[in-house]
């Protein structure tokens, strides 16, 4: 026996059909026998109810005073009513005063009514005493009458209610099936003409054309699947061309992966690599099959191999970027430096195919960085025994000149004061210059760990020590709401103070200095502007001023500095991430700029 699903699509709709019609008749049949069962049960029961109550009513005062010939009298009259086949009256001690029946015959299904008899209140005032002296109780029961009343009629009517209704049912269930044999049919005969065609074509056949001309859904199909089918034809026809172009694409991806200068791999969705270039292996000093069959992680060097391993994993299961320097070990404990980089490789639909990513010999690199900082330590150590050895003869010259000047200064005269003067002031030059190459040196090698810094806080503490320039000057500075960063407190303490400083003390004659300090965040970026309305400088000097003992006056001036200061502010920025530059006009005032990432915890402080 075939199987429902197996079976023909116009058999399945006429069998549906079928069921929901019959399902939807039964219901409404159903529905509408239970409606009138209940409507004639329901009328029945008041019609009955109202005679037994009728009855009870007129035989009040005859059961009252027991009189059986009136009670009688009324029996008779009540078994007129149609289905009352009896008549029985009781006193108020349940003892029959009469009983009369309609006919002989008693149904067998029949429905007994019974319906106490009470005499109320206001009958009772119009009687008072009754017969033998019997005083009434007030609205007291007297009596009963039950009555018998036949319920087939009542049956019989709705026989025929079910009857009737099941003739109908079997009328509509008749109809229902010839009425879906005949939609089914129109509805399956032009699928089945379109199935005949899908199977010419499944066979190879792409010329074969539908033919179905009607314009309802099915035609729409049919004409739908003829161009779906012409378009298929052409799309075969351009996938081989894509095939032979992708063949191209790859000869040519592979020619270009031989020639790079970078290793390239490729890993699929495990991490396991499945392809590989000649120049990852040269870097590696590996086969083709040992990297392809054995885990590349497994050449890392033991000291970076358990971070590397946690990066990869993390990049695998995030799906988002991996970059990481680290050594490879070759067969013959030969160490290679590496910087490795991988991407996800996306498919059209933007899904996660495998990765991608190259590993870069930076070896002589990794050297020459050594080697730099080797440089730079000693030129720091260089530059720190110099200022301490500079600083002795420096302070013995200065020592040794004010003994000059304090008691043989009648010996010198008038021109060896004017070159002793010379000296001193030379001397201290020096002192400063020494002083400030130290500072400059100790920018990353006296380094403190960033923390938090509220820069209003570090500005008004450079303001509190700079308060005597404040007041000699007549000077004002005016502050911005600045935010907190991260930073070395000291340095950043020391750029402030030289910029505020160096606006305080290049200020116009006879006009008091002005100084702004303003922020604002830009890309996740701290900018801070310095600006006054000092003597400015030329623009063309923007970038000389940054540079080491960089003065735009001459010794001779009567501005004091030497050249150190701007240069220590610009070492402070480079190493909090930043950058700084300066703007200004002769006479007008001068800006300067710097900028701080708000977020520099990833920095190597």
């Amino acid at each position: 026996m075939k199987r429902f699903r197996d079976v023909s699509l116009k058999i399945k709709m006429i069998f549906l059909v079928s069921l929901i019609v019959i399902i939807a008749v039964v219901v409404i049949a159903t529905a509408f026998v239970s409606h009138n069962k209940e409507n004639v049960q329901n009328e029945f029961d008041i019609r009955i109810r109202s005679v037994v109550d009728t009855a009870a009513k007129n035989l009040e005062l005859s059961v009252m005073i027991k009189q059986i010939d009136e009670i009688k009298r009324m029996q008779k009259s009540l078994l007129i009513t149609p289905d009352l086949v009896s008549v029985s009256v009781y006193d108020e001690s349940n003892q029959l005063l009469s009983r009369q029946e309609n006919g002989a015959y008693l149904p067998s299904k029949v429905k007994r009514i019974q319906q106490n008899i009470i005499v109320d209140e206001e009958q009772m005032d119009e009687l008072q005493i009754l017969e033998d002296g019997y005083l009434a109780k007030q609205s007291e029961v007297v009596g009963s009458i039950v009555a018998l009343f036949s319920i087939e009629r009542m049956e019989r009517d709705l026989n025929k209610v079910i009857v009737f209704s099941f003739q109908l049912t079997l009328i509509v269930i008749i109809l229902a099936v010839f009425v879906g044999y005949y939609f089914a049919n129109a509805l399956t005969k032009p699928l089945a003409l379109l199935v005949h065609a899908t199977q010419k074509i499944a066979e190879g056949d792409l010329s074969y054309a539908v033919t179905n001309k009607s314009r309802d859904e099915i035609g729409h199909l049919s004409y739908s699947f003829g161009v779906m089918v012409s378009e298929l034809a052409d799309d075969i026809a351009r996938r081989e061309k894509v095939e032979r172009q992708l063949r191209v694409s790859k000869l040519r991806f592979q020619a270009l992966a031989n020639k790079a200068p970078v290793g390239i791999l490729q890993f699929d969705l495990l991490g396991e690599c499945v392809f590989v270039n000649p120049r990852g292996l040269e870097i590696l000093d590996a086969t083709e099959r040992d990297v392809l069959e054995s885990n590349w992680l497994e050449r890392i060097h033991p000291e970076d191999k358990e971070r590397v391993v946690g990066e990869w994993d993390g990049f695998i299961g995030q799906q988002t970027a991996f970059y990481s320097e680290f050594r490879f070990v070759h067969p013959h404990d030969e160490l290679v430096w590496v910087i490795g980089e991988a991407y996800p490789e996306l498919g059209d639909s933007r899904e996660v195919r495998g990765y991608i990513g190259t590993i870069t010999d930076v070896t002589p690199l990794k050297l020459i960085t050594e080697e730099l900082k080797r440089s730079n330590d000693e030129l720091d150590g260089f530059a720190r025994i110099a200022s301490h050895d500079l600083k002795e003869p420096m302070r013995k010259i200065q020592s040794f000149g004010s003994i000059l000047e304090e008691d043989f200064s009648d010996a010198l005269g008038e021109d060896g004061g004017a070159y002793l003067e010379r000296v001193m002031n030379a001397a201290q030059r020096m002192q400063s210059l020494i002083d400030g190459l130290l500072v400059y040196s100790r920018v990353t090698t006296k380094a403190k760990p960033f923390v938090e810094l509220n820069l209003n806080k570090v500005v008004l503490e450079v303001l509190s020590d700079l308060e005597v320039a404040l007041k000699q000057s007549g000077g004002e500075v005016s502050t911005g709401d600045l935010p907190v960063i991260l930073g070395d407190p000291l340095q950043i303490r020391q750029l402030m103070q030289n910029l505020i400083g160096n606006s305080l003390k290049y200020h116009r004659d006879d006009v008091p200095p002005v100084v702004n300090i303003d922020g604002q965040i830009i890309n996740d970026m701290l900018e801070v502007t310095v600006s006054d309305n000092g003597i400015g400088f030329d623009e063309h000097h923007s970038d000389r001023i940054f540079g080491v003992f960089e003065r735009l006056h001459g010794r001779s001036e009567k501005y004091e500095g030497t050249g150190v200061g701007l240069s220590i502010c610009k070492k402070i920025v480079a190493r909090h991430g930043g950058v700084i530059h300066a703007h200004g006009k002769s006479n007008e005032g001068a800006e300067f700029i710097f900028t701080l990432p708000l977020y520099i915890g990833k920095l190597n402080a």
